[in-house]
C-alpha cells in the first residue's frame, strides 16, 4: 500500500483517481497494527495530495464519506462477526445498543442467521454523527468513544445540507459511475456545474475530472423528476451489496442475507433488497430465494431480465422444470424490453453454481431454457431456444 500511495503523490494523479484511491483505503478492513498503520499513513498522504487542489480531506471524509469510513463498524453491528479483529465489538455493541449476537436466531435448517429485529434503526445516523464530530485518528482506527464523548457527541446537531450536500457530490462524482447512484441533489449541483452556475466550494481544478456525459445526465434528472426517489439511503445500500458479493464469494450465504434482512426491516417495501435476499439464498435454499424474488417483482423491481432468470433457476432446482419453461417463454414474449443490462448472476457449473460478475442473463436464461428443453424431450422448444441464443450471441454491427 506503501508504494502505490508513494508513486501517486510523486506523479500528483487527477483527483477522480485520488479520491477513489481514498474511497477504497477507507472501506477496507485491516487485520493487523501494521496493516492499521499503512491505511493512516495513505490516508495522510492522499489528503496532502487533495490539499494541492484545495480539497479538504477531513471534511470529505466526515460529511461526504461517513458511511465508508463506519461500515466496518455497521456492518459489525448487523452481523455475527467482525471485519477486522482489531475492532471492538463488544464496546460498539453496548454504545450503540445492539443486542448481542448471541440472542440472534436461525431459521428451521440452521442455515440463515436472522439480523436483530429492533433497536437497530438508528445505527447509521449515530455512526455518521460520529465521523463528523469524532477525533480523526479515532475514526480511521474506529476507536469507540468514552461515555462522556458519546454523550456529547449524540447531542450536536447535524451539519446542514449546505455543508454535506458538495462533499456528497465530489464523493459521487469521482466514486460512482451509475447516475442512478447519485443523490439527486448531486445530479443538481452537476448540472450547475457543467451549465456553469456557481456551485462554490470547490476550485475548478478539484472538479476538473470529467463527469458524466451531459445527455446522460440530463435523462437521468427527467426521469428523478417524473419518479423521484424517496429514500436518502442508497450510499448504504449499495456498500452492504458490495459487502455481500465479498460474502457470497467466500461462500458465506447467511452472512450475505443477513445484510439485507436488516436493510428489509429499516425499508420494508424495498424491491432491490428482497431480490437481493432471494439472490443470496438461491444456493442454500432455493425455495425461499424464489419467494423472496416473486415478492421483490410484487413490489416493482426494475430488472426483470435478471430476476425472471433467478426464479427460473429456482425452479430448476425445485424439479420444477416445466414451471421454469413456462416461465422464460412468458419472459420471452411478454416483458423483453431490449437492451437488458448485465450483473451478478448465478450459472450453473458441475458442482453447483458459480458467482459471475458481469453476466448476461438473457444468454443464461436462453441456456438453462435449452438444458430444461432437452430433459423434458421438448425438440421443438430446444431447436427455438438455441436460436434465440444464437441470436444473442450476433456480433452488432457498430452504430453510424
Amino acid at each position: 500500500m506503501q508504494t502505490n500511495i508513494s508513486e501517486a503523490a510523486r506523479a500528483l494523479p487527477p483527483v477522480q483517481q485520488i479520491i477513489m484511491m481514498l474511497d477504497q483505503v477507507l472501506a477496507g478492513s485491516p487485520t493487523t497494527q501494521e496493516e492499521a498503520a499503512e491505511r493512516v499513513e495513505a490516508v495522510r498522504k492522499l489528503s496532502e495530495l487533495l490539499s494541492r487542489v484545495g480539497i479538504d480531506a477531513e471534511s470529505l471524509i466526515r460529511y461526504g464519506m461517513p458511511h465508508r469510513a463506519a461500515f466496518a463498524v455497521y456492518l459489525a453491528m448487523i452481523t455475527s462477526g467482525s471485519p477486522s479483529p482489531l475492532l471492538d465489538v463488544r464496546r460498539w455493541r453496548s454504545l450503540l445498543r445492539v443486542p448481542s449476537s448471541e440472542s440472534d436466531s436461525e431459521d428451521d435448517q440452521g442455515q440463515i442467521r436472522r439480523a436483530p429485529k429492533e433497536g437497530v434503526d438508528h445505527i447509521p445516523l449515530l455512526l455518521n454523527r460520529w465521523v463528523e464530530n469524532a477525533r480523526l485518528a479515532d475514526i480511521l482506527s474506529w476507536t469507540p468513544p468514552t461515555d462522556e464523548e458519546w454523550a456529547d457527541i449524540s447531542l450536536e446537531p447535524a451539519p446542514s445540507d449546505d455543508v454535506t450536500d458538495p462533499y456528497l457530490w465530489l464523493w459521487q462524482r469521482n466514486t460512482l459511475n451509475d447516475l442512478d447512484r447519485w443523490l439527486t441533489t448531486s445530479l443538481h449541483m452537476e448540472y450547475r456545474w457543467q451549465n456553469r452556475h456557481d456551485v462554490g466550494l470547490f476550485s475548478d481544478e478539484a472538479l476538473a475530472g470529467a463527469g458524466p456525459a451531459t445527455q446522460l445526465l440530463n435523462a437521468v434528472i427527467a426521469k428523478r423528476a417524473v419518479d423521484p426517489r424517496t429514500r436518502n439511503d442508497d450510499a448504504m445500500f449499495w456498500a452492504l451489496q458490495d459487502a455481500a458479493v465479498r460474502y457470497l464469494q467466500q461462500e458465506k450465504y447467511a452472512e450475505a442475507v443477513t445484510l439485507f434482512e436488516f436493510h428489509r426491516q429499516r425499508f420494508p417495501e424495498d424491491s432491490r433488497a428482497m431480490n437481493n435476499l432471494g439472490f443470496c439464498t438461491m444456493p442454500i435454499d432455493p425455495s425461499r430465494a424464489l419467494h423472496w424474488l416473486q415478492k421483490a417483482v410484487h413490489f416493482g423491481y426494475v430488472d426483470i431480465a435478471i430476476n425472471v432468470y433467478n426464479q427460473c433457476c429456482c425452479l430448476e432446482r425445485l424439479n420444477r422444470a416445466g414451471e421454469a419453461l413456462d416461465k422464460a417463454e412468458s419472459y420471452w414474449q411478454r416483458q423483453r424490453v431490449p437492451p437488458v443490462d448485465t450483473g451478478f448472476l448465478w450459472v450453473p457449473d458441475a458442482d453447483g453454481w458459480v458467482l459471475q460478475g458481469d453476466g448476461h442473463p438473457e444468454e443464461e436464461l436462453a441456456a438453462l431454457a435449452i438444458r430444461v428443453s432437452e430433459a423434458l424431450g421438448l425438440h421443438d422448444r430446444t431447436v427455438r431456444w438455441q436460436e434465440r441464443l444464437d441470436s444473442l450471441r450476433v456480433p452488432r454491427e457498430p452504430a453510424t
